[in-house]
């Protein structure tokens, strides 16, 4: 019950539990609608992978089949005969009845229904294959109605499983937009019969079939699938397949590097009007979902201040920049309008007179600045704070509400959270996007006022990522850590030991945060330009947004230190302690045998001198803390020393060990033995380290 991501509405325990211990039918009553027969088909066959075959979940159908009699689980839609695809402002509310006898589950439409089987699965505890269920009454809703995650398709190319994965992702948690960046000045994504030379430029792109069967297989996880074409700046592909829609600077190739290019498409020729109402013609008949996403961020205006004839058109109309900005959507909006389509457009397209286009939600704004100009007209969907590419911590996620700095517009519509490709690709974008990402999605779904516990919401995310049910991103990256050995000589003693070093990599990496927070840092190639011909394959790129192994160890710590236990649990805890801290240095010590082989595995040289020297000092502190004796002068010194791993990362990752390590040293420093778990220690904000 605690593990509940996002917290519903309203729960209450009644005690007790509903256990499928024999065979359970799960019966379903409604209209037969495909997609939700085949999303319960899903429901079944999971479940059934962890029971044994004398428990087992059956489904059956009111109409077809009689009532069953004994335990069962009912479920209920009361609207899903016209259900295709998931809608905007879909009533997603859902009602979840759980006693010892039966399961009733209702949902308004069929992603009520979803959701409400979404937390069912999260409910589930599984011994020995019996699933035990706890009766809870649960009466549930979102607070917001667009909960998304925007991936960039550009910087680096995400193919469709991926994508698939991160749609089933996405449903745990209740997410249900999947905007797809799909154009940028580095690539473009989209197959174009129309205009082939657009997706020509790129050896990856996704054809046009593809996509319908993504957009379908969205729809029966209750996730819609928005499109964004990024006009009229970031628009290098549309310059250099077709230059005659440039204002001015025309590149003969797309850009490898990252960063804001000078190409711009001209507002003010027919042409250009004509090209995109052909285009979108393609679009609309791949994406069903109401919105498409215009981008309208970052323009470079300096074409269009130095061409004469938009100079002229500006001047005769009296325009400044921003208002032919306004003008160029006003057209395009235009164009969609007549396509039954609305849009969507970052913050730099605020403008006063933007209401007089719409003043309804058909035009959506979404906002990534912190502090920007409102007109108190605009719909918003909010994204500032929640980009997954920086890898903040959880907590840090947490703290961004979905109504923080825009009170006055005219309506918060929800959110996104938005993952650009520069330093993430397909090995590890899902590393990148979970756990954390679970911060945005509770944010968006869950009351105010369940929201204001960001230590315990990252406990509840930590225990449910690492659950059966949860997300397998960390799992996904230790293929990578094997392909790092990939590198080590032919040598017989260390083919032998490759499982050997395999687990030694995983754990040292498991005590390693990735700090990168955008593609100037330094990572670990301070002489090298970065752009994407650049392979992620360094450890700072294999490294997840969080350590498992240092969050482990911290609450033990502080439990530990806390004294709080019985002796015998006490005794327990020590050991297991100073047994990770022995299996870090052993570790450590295995990884530093095969360093000289591999400049990759070269990165790891100090950051391995580091964790054993840290671990040697957490299993004397432990002995100290046991004892209640202290060395003060010892700790200030040691606190002193080890101030560097506050201030600087190695290798562009951040030793997570120190926090654990520095909690001990202060509790001796002070021979402070009873804390408060989080007075003293907070990891540093990434974005102020420095590599």
């Amino acid at each position: 019950m605690n593990n509940l991501v996002p917290l519903p509405k309203t729960i209450k325990e009644t005690g007790g539990s509903f256990v499928i211990d024999t065979n359970v039918i799960l019966y379903y009553e409604g209209f037969k609608n495909k997609i939700l027969l085949d999303r319960l088909d899903l429901f079944v066959n999971y479940i059934n992978e962890f029971t044994s075959s004398k428990n087992k979940l059956n489904l059956m159908l009111k109409g077809k089949d009689k009532q069953p009699i004994g335990k069962s689980i009912n479920i209920m839609c009361n609207n899903s005969k016209d259900y295709i695809i998931p809608l905007s402002k879909d009533d997603e509310s859902y009602i979840l009845n759980v006693s010892r006898s039966n399961i009733r589950l209702v949902g308004n439409t069929v992603n009520g229904t979803f959701h409400g089987l979404s937390t069912l699965i999260q409910l589930m505890k599984i011994k020995k294959k019996i699933i035990h269920i706890p009766c809870c009454e649960i009466n549930d809703k979102p607070l917001c109605w667009w909960r998304g995650i925007m991936v960039d398709t550009v910087r680096h190319f995400i193919p469709i499983y991926v994508l698939e994965r991160i749609i089933v992702d996405m449903a745990k948690v209740k997410l249900n937009v999947l905007h797809l960046h799909l154009s940028d000045d580095q690539g473009f994504r989209f197959e174009s019969h129309k205009y082939p030379k657009l997706h020509e430029l790129n050896q990856e792109y996704f054809t046009q079939t593809e996509l319908k069967k993504l957009v379908k297989f969205a729809s029966s996880y209750g996730v819609r699938i928005i499109p964004e074409f990024d006009i009229p700046g970031h628009s290098t592909p549309f310059v250099v397949a077709y230059p005659e829609l440039s204002s001015g600077y025309t590149p003969k190739t797309i850009p490898n590097s990252y960063g804001i290019f000078r190409t711009v498409i001209n507002p003010i020729q027919q042409k250009t009007y004509d090209f995109f109402t052909d285009f979108f013609k393609e679009v609309v008949e791949v994406f069903d979902d109401p919105y498409i996403h215009l981008g309208g961020d970052e323009t470079m205006k300096t074409d269009w201040n130095e061409n004469t004839k938009i100079l002229k058109f500006k001047n005769k109309y009296d325009l400044e920049n921003s208002d032919l900005q306004l003008f160029f959507v006003k057209q395009i909006y235009n164009i969609l309008s007549k396509l039954n389509k609305k849009i969507i457009l970052w913050d730099e397209n605020m403008h006063e007179n933007l209401y007089k286009i719409t003043n309804d939600d058909s035009i959506i704004i979404q906002r990534w600045r912190r502090r920007i100009k409102s007109y108190k007209t605009e719909y918003i969907i909010n994204s500032e704070g929640n980009y997954l590419d920086k890898c903040y911590h959880i907590n840090d996620y947490y703290r961004v509400s979905p109504y923080r700095f825009i009170n006055s517009t005219k309506e918060t519509l929800g959110g996104e959270a938005c993952i650009w490709t520069e330093l993430a690709d397909k090995n590890n974008i899902e590393s990148r996007i979970w756990p954390n990402a679970c911060a945005v999605a509770e944010r968006l779904w869950s009351p105010i006022d369940k929201c204001e516990d960001g230590i315990d919401a990252e406990k509840r995310i930590i225990a449910f990522n690492d659950s059966k049910h949860g997300f397998n991103s960390q799992y996904y990256n230790i293929h990578l850590y094997d392909e790092l050995l990939n590198d080590l000589p032919d040598i017989e003693n260390i083919k032998n030991n490759r499982n050997e070093y395999l687990k030694s990599l995983t754990i040292v990496i498991h005590c390693l945060e990735t700090t990168w927070g955008g593609f100037n840092k330094e990572h670990s190639r301070s002489t090298l330009v970065y752009d994407n011909t650049i392979i992620l394959n360094r450890v700072a790129d294999y490294a997840l947004s969080y350590s498992p192994i240092a969050k482990e160890l911290y609450n033990m710590c502080y439990h530990y230190i806390e004294g709080k236990e019985t002796q015998s649990r006490y005794k327990c805890t020590e050991k297991n302690i100073i047994a990770i801290f022995d299996k870090i240095i052993v570790s450590s010590k295995n990884i530093l045998l095969i360093t000289e082989y591999s400049s990759r595995l070269m990165d790891l040289k100090n950051i391995c001198d580091s964790l054993i020297l840290l671990s040697e000092t957490g299993k004397k502190c432990i002995s100290m803390v046991r004892n209640e004796k202290t060395d003060k002068k010892w700790c200030d010194d040691l606190l002193s020393k080890f101030d560097i791993f506050d201030i600087n990362t190695i290798k562009g990752v951040y030793i997570s060990l120190y926090p654990v390590v520095k909690l001990l040293l202060l509790s001796l420093q002070t021979n402070k033995f009873k804390i408060k778990k989080h007075e003293i220690m907070r990891i540093p904000n990434k974005m102020k380290l420095k590599n």
